[in-house]
C-alpha cells in the first residue's frame, strides 16, 4: 500500500529517515498518484539524498531508475543543477537554472522556496558586474580593517523586543566593548520606548529605524544585509553581521585573535555539502572587512535582495538572504574568503527548541550577579 504524504513527513520529523525515504519513492514510482505529489515526494528524496555519504552517487542513481521508468519530473531540474554545481560544471548549471519549474507548495517542499530566488546565468552576470562597480565607491583607508569593529543587527518589531536587550546583556556581560548597532523595520510605539530604554542604559548601542510598508517575513530576514554596504562606508570599520537571536561567549575582538581571523578577507560560514548549493552559506554570521572585498561582496547580497523584493509576488521568499550570499560568494575569488566558525564566539538557539527560552537562559548564564 502507498502511503499518503504526510505520514511520511511526519517520518523525516521524527528522524525516522529510512521509512520516510521508503514512503516517498513508494509515492514516487505509484503512477496513480499526481504529478504534484510525486514532485513532492521527489523533491523530499533528493534533499535527504544530499545528506547521505555518498550523496552524488545516491543522486544520481535515483536519477537513472526515474529515467529508466518514464518519469519526468520538474524537481529533476533542480537534481542536476546541484549535480552540475558540485561536480564542477557550471556550464551545465547554468542551463539547469534557466529551466527551474515555478515554486508551488503543492509539489514543492518548502526547502525548495530558494528556486525562485536564484538568478538566471544573464542577471547574475550582469549583478556581479554592478557590485563591482559600486564595491569601487567609498573604500575606506587602508589602516581601516584593523579599526575595532562593530556588530550589525535587523529585526522586525516583534523580535527586536523580544531579543534585542538579551543581546546587549550577553554581550556586555561576555567582555565584547565594540559598538552595537541595531536597526529596527517599521517600529511601533512600545518597540520605541524599548529602543530609547536600551541605548540610555548600554553605552556604544545606537537603534537605527526602517521604513519599508507591506515587509515581508524575508525582508526582516534579509534588511541587514541590504544596509551593511552603508555601514561599512559610514563606520569604516569591519562588521560583524549577526542574528539577533543570540548569546555571546566572548567579545569580537578576542574571538578574532584567538582563531587568527584574517581581517581583510570575508568570514563565511560555508557548508560543502547537505542542501542545496544555494542554501549552503547560513547568514547568521559574517565577517565583511571594510575593503573593496567586503564591500563588493555586501553590494552583491543588497543588489540581488533587491532585485528579489522588486518583484511581483515575492512575500513567500524565505531564504532569499541566503541565495544573496551564495550569489555573491561564486563571484568572489577564494582567496578573498575564510570559513568563519562562530562557536567560541555565540551560542545559537535550536532550531525547533523555545528560542525565548533559550535565549533568555543564555543571557542570564552570560550575566554578571
Amino acid at each position: 500500500m502507498v502511503p499518503d504524504f504526510e505520514s511520511c513527513w511526519k517520518d523525516m520529523q521524527l528522524r525516522r529517515w529510512e521509512a520516510a525515504r521508503g514512503g516517498f519513492r513508494a509515492i514516487l514510482f505509484a503512477s496513480s498518484r499526481d504529478v504534484a505529489e510525486r514532485n513532492r515526494a521527489l523533491d523530499a528524496i533528493m534533499w535527504l539524498l544530499m545528506r547521505s555519504a555518498d550523496a552524488a552517487a545516491d543522486m544520481k542513481q535515483l536519477l537513472a531508475e526515474c529515467d529508466a521508468v518514464g518519469i519526468d519530473l520538474p524537481v529533476m531540474e533542480v537534481a542536476r543543477a546541484v549535480l552540475a554545481h558540485d561536480s564542477g560544471d557550471m556550464p551545465e548549471y547554468w542551463r539547469c537554472v534557466a529551466r527551474f519549474p515555478p515554486y508551488h507548495t503543492k509539489s514543492f517542499a518548502p526547502w525548495s522556496r530558494g528556486i525562485q530566488t536564484v538568478l538566471p546565468q544573464e542577471e547574475q552576470a550582469n549583478l556581479a558586474l554592478a557590485a563591482r562597480a559600486a564595491g569601487r565607491i567609498g573604500v575606506p583607508g587602508t589602516d581601516a580593517c584593523d579599526a575595532a569593529p562593530v556588530l550589525l543587527f535587523a529585526a522586525d518589531s516583534g523580535y527586536f523586543r523580544r531579543f534585542a536587550e538579551n543581546a546587549v546583556v550577553s554581550y556586555r556581560a561576555a567582555g565584547g566593548a565594540e559598538d552595537m548597532l541595531f536597526f529596527v523595520i517599521n517600529p511601533d510605539e512600545e518597540t520605541r520606548d524599548l529602543a530609547a530604554r536600551i541605548t540610555a542604559n548600554h553605552i556604544g548601542v545606537s537603534v537605527d529605524t526602517i521604513h519599508q510598508p507591506g515587509a515581508s517575513r524575508a525582508f526582516f530576514a534579509s534588511a541587514r544585509y541590504m544596509i551593511a554596504a552603508d555601514v561599512l562606508r559610514r563606520r569604516r570599520c569591519p562588521v560583524m553581521v549577526l542574528d539577533i537571536d543570540v548569546g555571546f561567549r566572548q567579545g569580537i575582538t578576542g574571538f578574532a585573535t584567538a582563531v587568527q581571523l584574517d581581517k581583510r578577507r570575508l568570514g563565511l560560514r560555508v557548508a560543502p555539502w547537505a542542501n542545496h548549493p544555494w542554501r549552503r552559506i547560513t547568514v547568521n554570521a559574517a565577517w565583511l572587512p571594510p575593503n573593496r572585498i567586503g564591500l563588493t561582496f555586501a553590494e552583491h547580497m543588497r543588489l540581488h535582495l533587491a532585485a528579489c523584493f522588486a518583484r511581483e509576488g515575492s512575500r513567500d521568499i524565505w531564504w532569499v538572504d541566503q541565495n544573496a550570499a551564495f550569489s555573491a560568494w561564486i563571484e568572489t575569488a577564494r582567496s578573498d574568503w575564510q570559513n568563519l566558525r562562530v562557536d567560541g564566539l555565540i551560542r545559537l538557539p535550536t532550531l525547533w527548541g523555545d528560542r525565548d527560552a533559550e535565549v533568555r537562559g543564555q543571557a542570564k548564564v552570560a550575566a554578571p550577579p
